[in-house]
């Protein structure tokens, strides 16, 4: 993965990169599937991929999945899944696996 795309996904929080994974996990899907998916709200889901779209500069949906595929998310997508809907690579958090410190 590039530098420049890394900088991009480090700016993520989180719960920002909590509701990417789960979106790329279904491979789209509505807020309302997602929201269950990690137990929050759709209001919520909505916040978190409208931020999500300006800071990974994507116009939608299907540009932020065509992002999460160049930047090879297969990989951190199916850690997260078997650990049970939480982001751990290596028993790390997003925020080490990122490089950042903790944010919300």
């Amino acid at each position: 993965m590039g530098d420049y795309l890394l900088e991009l996904v480090a700016t993520l929080t989180r719960k920002e990169l909590e509701v990417l994974l789960a979106l790329w996990q279904n491979r789209g899907g509505s807020a309302g599937e997602l929201a269950g998916m990690l137990c929050v709200s759709e209001a919520c889901v909505r916040f978190h991929l409208h931020n999500i779209y300006r800071k990974l500069n994507v116009g939608g949906k299907v540009e932020l999945l065509l992002f999460c595929q160049d930047i090879g998310l297969d990989q951190l997508a199916e850690t997260w899944s078997r650990s049970r809907n939480k982001c751990m690579i290596n028993g790390l958090g997003p925020d080490a696996v990122l490089g950042k410190t903790a944010q919300e």
